[in-house]
């Protein structure tokens, strides 16, 4: 392999290195805001054009759709939303996360497993969810 391909190759590995950590900070991030109390900063992590498709609902859109998904999280708890990043691709502005998640109750017990696919894109504001979609392992209970 020459020098500038070995360059090249070191430079897509670093970039998908850094992509995949930013990602993995904002998704820290969402799940600590919609484990929270502040709906609007939570809002704020989608771009105004989002698509958020859930099981059992209807597709959320934009920053509205981003509120109503927040306040039906909040409707459940004391249960708490825990997410794991399994894969994370992309390059430039965009980029896509594949990951699970579990809604877990406070003795411990998970109530829903699932499973999720994320489209993220670069703006001026940082990484920010563009579809977002996900999927339950087994038959929902009541949202």
């Amino acid at each position: 392999m020459s020098s500038p391909q070995r360059r090249r190759r070191r430079s897509c590995v670093s970039e998908d290195l850094t992509i995949r950590l930013e990602i993995e900070a904002q998704v820290a991030r969402f799940v600590a805001l919609i484990n929270g109390d502040d709906v609007d900063a939570f809002a704020a992590l989608y771009t105004e054009d989002a698509l958020i498709m859930v099981p059992d609902h209807e597709t959320l859109v934009g920053l509205a759709g981003a509120v109503q998904f927040a306040r039906r999280a909040q409707a459940r708890r004391p249960a708490r939303l825990a997410l794991v990043t399994h894969e994370v691709g992309g390059s430039g502005n965009m980029a896509w996360e594949r990951g699970s998640s579990q809604w877990v109750a406070a003795d411990g017990t998970v109530l829903d497993p699932g499973k999720y696919v994320v489209i993220w894109r670069r703006t001026n504001r940082g990484w920010q969810l563009h579809r977002d979609i996900m999927n339950a392992d087994r038959p929902t209970t009541a949202r």
